[in-house]
């Protein structure tokens, strides 16, 4: 992506040039002043002529930058160090739709340009005089066929060397990587409280005809290059201006993925499932809980940190079942309608092999910075 304007696309020298004519023009136009009748004519034509020259440079220079950015260009690969520069000087909107990002993987070679761009998302999502700016993140459902049908495809890309460097994206794991863009957003948004509903995360279930990456009304496009991915300098991209008839369809269909109930569900759904505690002669308790699903099967299991105060009545809930004192209820949002189903519990005891299978399979969903003392699995009762 090029948009950075006129004044960052000019070089060191050519500022330099034209600062040198126009101090000439402006001497020149000084000393005509001071001079006779001829040489007033000529010293001020001369350094009006100067001026001049350096205004129209200007303008033709923001004609032609212009035209530039709407008519669009062709570029290889993507610079995340550039994007992230550039996101910084954003004003009004920040879209993401992809598989996943390289520059959100829990450990990768872009870890600086991540810092600084959950930096920048941060301070967005604090700043009072930022509250128009919107962040809207539109990634792959980790557990969709769509991600495993693109694990597939890049499992089968050669390595390209170039810079002399191999190129890392050839190598990632693609479902592990939109889990990590995921549990990366999703503690940002965490750490934020409030302001944390700023920043807009969404997954969806199939392939999109594009990958987008958008500041403003600088956009970057490019279609899901076989067996290889975003950054790799084989991959041609696109970068145009939002106010083209491209940039109308990229913008519909965002708008369009992002609005389909169907075809969604929020950060907030894949991280989290409500729990409804029912007790005879009590009050409901609802809380929602880290959780997994297995596919196809009413089977779910559930993770609790001990040390967590929001989950001590919810956990206490979970042995009181186990003892048949109360009843587990489990509700979610499957496309636009809710759910729910009557479970049966039994913890997964933490000196069990199958404990620590289980707390492997939810680092890998929800990242480093998970931690669990017990696990339950409980399975829907017919």
């Amino acid at each position: 992506m090029r948009s950075r304007g006129i004044f960052l696309r000019l070089t060191r020298r050519e500022w330099s040039v034209i600062g040198i004519l126009t101090v000439i023009g402006a001497i020149l136009v000084a000393l005509s002043l001071l001079g006779g009748e001829t040489l007033v004519g000529i010293l001020s034509n001369f350094g009006v002529g100067l001026v001049s020259a350096v205004i129209i440079f200007i303008i033709l220079e923001l004609v032609l930058e212009h035209i530039h950015e709407t008519a669009g260009h062709a570029e290889r690969g993507f610079n995340y160090k550039e994007w992230v520069d550039q996101s910084k000087r954003s004003k009004k909107q920040l879209r993401v739709l992809n598989t996943f990002t390289e520059l959100l993987i829990e450990s990768g070679r872009y870890d600086l340009e991540k810092q600084r761009f959950l930096a920048y998302l941060r301070s967005f999502a604090v700043d009072p005089k930022q509250e128009d700016f919107t962040m809207q993140f539109l990634f792959l459902d980790p557990y969709s066929q769509a991600a495993e049908q693109r694990q597939i495809d890049r499992q089968k890309s050669s390595p390209y060397d170039h810079d002399k460097e191999k190129n890392t994206e050839d190598t990632i794991n693609v479902i592990q990587a939109i889990k990590d863009n995921l549990s990366t957003l999703y503690y940002l948004k965490q750490d934020l409280g409030a302001a944390g509903k700023r920043i807009e995360v969404k997954l969806f279930y199939t392939l999109p005809p594009f990958q987008l990456f958008q500041l403003d009304k600088a956009a970057s496009i490019t279609y899901y290059p076989r067996q290889r991915g975003t950054s790799d300098i084989r991959t041609l991209r696109f970068d145009f201006s939002t106010e083209t008839p491209l940039g109308d369809f990229v913008r519909s269909t965002f708008e369009e993925i992002w609005q389909d109930g169907d075809a969604t569900k929020t950060l907030e759904d894949y991280m989290q499932i409500e729990v409804v505690v029912n007790k005879e002669g009590a009050q409901s308790l609802s809380e929602n809980a880290h959780f997994l699903k297995t596919r196809g099967q009413d089977l779910y299991t559930l993770f609790f940190e001990s040390t967590d105060n929001t989950d001590s009545k919810l956990l206490a809930a979970m042995f009181s079942a186990i003892s048949g004192d109360v009843d587990i209820v489990l509700k979610w949002r499957s496309s636009k309608a809710m759910r729910e189903v009557k479970c049966s519990v039994k913890e997964i005891v933490n000196n069990l092999p199958e404990f620590s299978a289980a707390k492997q399979v939810a680092l890998s969903k929800y990242g480093s910075r998970f931690r669990c003392d017990h696990i339950f699995e409980l399975e829907g009762i017919p």
